[in-house]
């Protein structure tokens, strides 16, 4: 008999059995986060395009604006007769002045943004001045306005006219005799603060946004200005290469994401093209953040597995009698075990081979690994507890609570990262329908709490009814979840009209939220009240912040603490259908107790 010590072959297993750890929580956890990283940061250039879509729309309601004032001061039939006399010959200059002077008088009165209007005669003689004095420059003499009013092809011409001062629009319109013939130009100063004050959001600071806007001048070139504040300033040339004008592009530059495109021209108007460039850092910032929290998360939960398994171990540690028939026993069975652990690693290798052949799916699979770990963890417990230290104990409920909360985060984190991927088709639905759907999903829950809810006038829009029905439930059960102490929580819904979309609200009487968390209510894993008031993964509200974007809306929240909370979002309004009406109040109630 032979007695052998077995110290280094316990510290090879004990070395091998936390590298194996480590090592499959990293393949999966690398193979699981970055197709899910990629298909984020696809949301968030989505967005920046959408930006760009929407100020678009503001460009080409703001040029329409301008082109419509403009040929109503031009169409005014009394002084375009009046002007058709002295063509004619029927009348003399100072005639034509004195009509004409008062009445255009009235169309500068009318708009505010008009700061300046001058007419001509068809061969250049000066009608009437009025306005600002120091918009009007030797820029408008006729010698420069007149081969351009010749060479038009179009009724109105708009293009850029600055100097010394703010840049501002100029407008000329030809005005038209009966038969046709130009009879003379009206030339119209407008102030370009509005449209920078348009496109200049609150927000534009906040994400890091500069704004770039082209429009074409006379010479047939463009102009280049940049979106300061309230003006539009001049630029030499642009801080990045001028992008193409024909289509829609997306670039990104080291420290700059770029959505460039055409405004949607009119026929009679076109070349005008705007540039939005994001900071990367601001643009992607709170994703790395969130995703370097769920890393940390995961690593810490490794960690504590591996301080386990060195603490079950120990005990274990001291000198063993072997007999050399036992050894080789031993040593064909860890041939055997070798053999196995080469299958396995092959399994797993092409396992993360599919798991990167379907990226989207992989990080579903994630949740795998941390059911296994709390499943043996929880088993250790149960099994082992009575025979570890107090603080051998904690650490075991320590790693099964951090495995069930990063299960729940990972689940909420895929829920939100399908927003926007696994569309539906969009059509009319009656919102009442979807929070009825969200009560039923929820009707349990209503009994138990004796929560009362009363649901208004809601109106029918083109949505995803799935995405509302989620958005609902989640703001009813945040409602109920944070609901009053001492009194059933008491949830009001409605909706009314507002300009072009439909604000949708959902009030309740609970505890609130303290005015410095708001400001984070619909980031990422925010959780605006501690685990002792209510558990949660803190992407309720970020969920219902994304499926609205989504669907073309914004969301805020509203809230006093120890009064309440009404969260309110906007649907565009895409519809004619009238807000249907409620047939009764508090329409969702849960199961009726016997």
């Amino acid at each position: 008999m032979t007695s052998l010590p077995i110290e280094a072959v316990q510290r090879r297993v004990l070395l091998f059995a936390l590298l194996s750890l480590l090592l499959t929580g990293l393949l999966v956890s690398v193979a699981g986060f970055l197709p899910l990283a990629s298909a984020l940061q696809d949301n968030a250039r989505q967005s920046l395009h959408h930006l760009h879509t929407l100020h678009s729309a503001s460009i080409r309601h703001y040029k329409d604006s301008l082109h419509d004032l403009s040929r109503q001061v031009s169409s005014r039939s009394a002084i375009r007769q009046a002007l058709l006399d002295h063509q004619q010959g029927r009348s003399s200059l100072a005639e034509l002045r004195a009509f004409t002077t008062p009445r255009l008088q009235d169309a500068l009165s009318s708009s505010s943004s008009l700061l300046a209007l001058v007419r001509l005669t068809a061969q250049g003689d000066i009608v009437s001045v009025l306005g600002d004095t120091p918009t009007i420059s030797a820029d408008l003499a006729p010698a420069h306005i007149l081969p351009i009013g010749q060479a038009m092809t179009q009724t109105t011409l708009l293009m850029p006219l600055y100097g010394n001062g703010p840049m501002n629009f100029l407008s000329i319109s030809r005005i038209l005799a009966p038969t046709g013939d130009v009879i003379g130009y009206d030339l119209l100063v407008f102030d370009s603060r509005p449209l920078a004050a348009l496109l200049h959001q609150d927000d534009a600071s906040t994400l890091g946004l500069s704004m770039y806007l082209a429009i074409p001048a006379h010479d047939g070139g463009q102009r280049w200005f940049q979106v300061d504040q309230h003006l539009l300033q001049p630029l030499d040339s642009l801080p990045f290469p001028a992008p193409s004008s024909s289509v829609w592009v997306e670039s990104s530059l080291d420290q700059q994401t770029l959505a460039s495109g055409p405004v949607a021209p009119r026929l009679d108007d076109q070349g005008w093209q705007m540039v939005i460039a994001a900071d990367n850092h601001i643009l992607y910032g709170d994703l790395t953040q969130s995703l370097t929290r769920v890393a940390l998360a995961m690593v810490a939960i490794l960690l504590v597995g591996g301080v386990l398994l060195v603490l079950l171990l120990r005990p274990l540690h001291g000198h063993l009698v072997i007999h050399t028939r036992d050894l080789e026993d031993k040593v064909q069975s860890l041939e055997a075990l070798k053999h196995e652990l080469e299958q396995e690693r092959g399994r797993l290798h092409a396992s993360n081979q599919d798991l990167e052949q379907f990226a989207y799916a992989a990080s579903h699979d994630l949740q795998q690994p941390l059911r296994m770990i709390a499943g043996f963890i929880d088993l250790l417990r149960r099994r082992y507890r009575a025979l570890l230290p107090t603080d051998g104990q904690e650490f075991l409920d320590f790693a099964v609570d951090g495995a069930t909360r990063m299960q729940h985060m990972i689940a909420d984190l895929l829920e939100y990262s399908r927003v926007g991927r696994l569309e539906q088709a969009m059509r009319p639905t009656a919102l009442r329908d979807s929070v009825q759907a969200a009560c039923d999903n929820l009707s349990l829950r209503i009994a138990e709490s004796r929560a009362d809810i009363t649901v208004q006038d809601l109106p029918t829009v083109v949505v995803e009814n799935s995405q509302m029905v989620r958005v609902f439930q989640n703001l009813i059960d945040n409602a109920i979840k944070y609901g009053p102490v001492d009194k059933p929580a008491k949830i009001t819904i409605s909706g009314h009209h507002e300009q072009d979309h439909w604000v949708i609200s959902v009030a309740d009487n609970g505890i609130g939220i303290e005015p410095a968390m708001q400001k984070n209510a619909f980031r990422l894993f925010q959780r605006l009240h501690t685990n002792s008031t209510a558990e949660g993964t803190g992407m309720g509200l970020a969920m219902c912040a994304k499926i609205i974007t989504h669907h073309g809306g914004t969301i805020r929240l509203d809230s006093t603490p120890d009064v309440g909370t009404t969260i309110s979002f906007t649907l565009p309004d895409n519809t004619t259908m009238p807000p249907e009406p409620t047939p009764s109040l508090n329409a969702c109630k849960g199961p009726q107790s016997s």
